[in-house]
């Protein structure tokens, strides 16, 4: 029975990763068929330039780039160009534009890192008056010794259909980008606002922030984005520093035990730790102008492969005993997926120098939002629970009639205090059985509310009722002036209230007991009960009390 139900997992496995694989299929080469997009974009091609004094299809790529000496790219504004913006995309360290020998554009290294890493998107708009003049462009690479640039596409249209060309062009990854963006917008906020309700939120966050920079990562290496920035050098910062940051927020998720016994918390912190250290590293070369970003990129991808393949082991090995005990986690499966196309992406970006990371980008997006959806639902099981237990608690630790804490309370604060910090004063309220006695016990309940509302108003959380007319207050790090200062408030709000027209007389006894040498909570208690009793035999012989209580009594 176990073999069959095996074999059918892993026939569901290998159904799920077909699919996947023919969706991604599809993406890659449906949409990103360059012949169809040229046909259909009103951005014409400009390939009639002299490289260097000489005819050169700049479609070829027999130009050769020096870092000493610039190539020097011209041609001729026909009619066509003129009120057009000329757009082209480079690899290039400097770039300077020349119209009829005026220089109107120029790329130049960033101040902050002193070198524009990958690829720069340029634009320059191309006046009526240049009409049959001359434009001249100088580039100079910097990446002679790591990689042979590739041809450099020249293009020209007006703005709109410039920017228009490349949303078509990057339709299916700005769609993409703009799920991971948005998701984990959403999902972040929600997490930050419920995070204190359930401990699953934790790590929805850590995914949702690790969603949020890779969408960052993906959507700063789109040409709309860098034309409407201008800024080459700042968006390429924003670029690495963004794809040095995702791993480390899905590494923390790791690291919270969501996988149990599979991920080892150790072993992730040392991955962590090289990560980071690696990242530092890399920032401190880029600032010292030792080296490019670009030129110590293949480190970090090592490290993240490394990565990859470390949790991916765990994950293998989670898969593998889920399979044995006939189920499948399709978290797990999508996360393998995932692992899969990271693989594919590094590989084919050392390779061929493609950004076209849309493996990872679309695998990702479907692995955190199975996670996020399934550990929403858990955080959202864990807060009904919680709140479920909160009303028990609101309910066992809560006096109904007052709202104020109750015995249980009381009991459960007196356990967690300092007792050489503790002043507790015991309080007594008076004439209450003369109210429930000859009034009802409606006039007895309301002169119990106004007495927890007095002691509210002057003590807050710390005022509790023991029960019938009995009420303490406990207070912690309290002084001698400051104590007394409350009580004398006390006493006006009893005078307020009396003089404010009720008919009822609100007067209670109270007693302070405090800490001494080798005394116990116990001996603080008592102490306050026998200066209450005290205090309360005071009043009662003073006769003090409201006339028709006297006679009432009396008869």
């Amino acid at each position: 029975m176990k073999k069959i139900r095996s074999r059918h997992h892993i026939r569901k496995i290998a159904l799920s990763a077909t699919a996947f694989a023919v969706v991604m299929f599809i993406i890659a080469v449906g949409f990103h068929d360059t012949n169809i997009k040229e046909s259909r974009s009103p951005v014409k091609r400009l390939d009639n330039w002299k490289v260097n004094g000489r005819d050169c299809d700049v479609s070829e790529t027999g130009i050769t780039y020096s870092t000493k000496n610039p190539v020097v790219f011209t041609t001729v504004v026909n009619s066509d160009m003129a009120e057009k913006c000329l757009q082209f995309t480079t690899s290039h360290l400097l770039v300077d534009v020349y119209m009829d020998n005026k220089k109107v554009y120029s790329l130049k290294k960033g101040d902050f890192f002193n070198h524009t890493s990958g690829t720069s998107y340029n634009m320059v708009q191309i006046p009526q008056s240049m009409l049959g003049k001359v434009i001249r462009i100088e580039m100079l690479n910097c990446y002679d010794d790591y990689k042979k640039p590739q041809y450099i596409r020249f293009q020209y249209g007006s703005t709109s259909e410039v920017y228009k060309s490349f949303l078509v062009d990057e339709l299916p990854d700005n769609f993409v980008n703009g799920c991971l963006i948005l998701s984990s917008l959403v999902v972040l906020i929600g997490g930050l606002i419920l995070k204190k309700y359930a401990k699953y939120i934790t790590e929805i966050i850590h995914l949702s922030l690790f969603e949020l920079f890779a969408g960052i990562w993906a959507f700063s290496n789109t040409a709309v984005i860098n034309l409407m920035v201008g800024k080459p050098s700042a968006m390429n910062t924003v670029i690495y520093y963004s794809l040095y940051i995702a791993p480390l927020f899905f590494l923390l998720y790791v690291r919270n035990s969501t996988y149990g016994a599979n991920i080892k918390k150790d072993i992730v912190n040392r991955i962590m730790f090289v990560h980071c250290g690696y990242v530092i590293v890399a920032t401190i070369l880029q600032v010292a102008n030792i080296k490019d970003f670009f030129q110590i990129l293949w480190g970090y991808h090592l490290i993240l492969i490394a990565e990859v393949i470390t949790i991916g082991l765990f994950f293998i090995r989670s898969f593998k005993l889920d399979i044995k005990a006939g189920k499948v986690n399709k978290v797990d499966l999508i996360m393998l997926l995932l692992f899969v196309g990271i693989m594919i992406d590094v590989i084919t970006w050392n390779n061929v120098y493609t950004y076209n990371t849309l493996y990872t980008r679309a695998g990702l997006f479907i692995y955190t939002t199975s996670v996020i959806v399934k550990y929403t639902r858990k955080a959202f099981t864990e807060m009904k629970d919680n709140m479920s237990n909160e009303e028990l608690i609101q309910i066992a630790y809560t006096d109904q009639l007052t709202g104020l804490y109750n015995r249980n309370a009381f009991i459960s604060r007196l356990s967690q205090v300092d007792v050489e910090k503790v002043t507790i004063i015991a309080f007594d309220v008076n004439n209450l059985k003369y109210y429930n006695d000859f009034h009802g016990h409606d006039k007895g309940d309301e002169l119990l509310v106004s007495m927890a509302d007095a002691l509210r108003e002057v003590f807050g959380d710390n005022a509790y009722r023991i029960g019938g007319d009995e009420f303490e207050v406990l207070l912690e790090h309290v002084n001698q002036d400051e104590l007394w200062k409350m009580l004398e408030k006390f006493e006006a709000l009893e005078e307020e209230y009396n003089n404010s027209g009720h008919d009822i007389f609100l007067q209670a006894a109270y007693g302070v007991g405090y800490f001494q040498e080798n005394e116990t909570i116990n001996d603080i208690m008592k102490m306050a009960d026998q200066n209450m009793y005290m205090y309360k035999s005071f009043l009662k012989n003073k006769g003090e009390g409201p006339s028709i209580i006297k006679r009432e009594v009396s008869q």
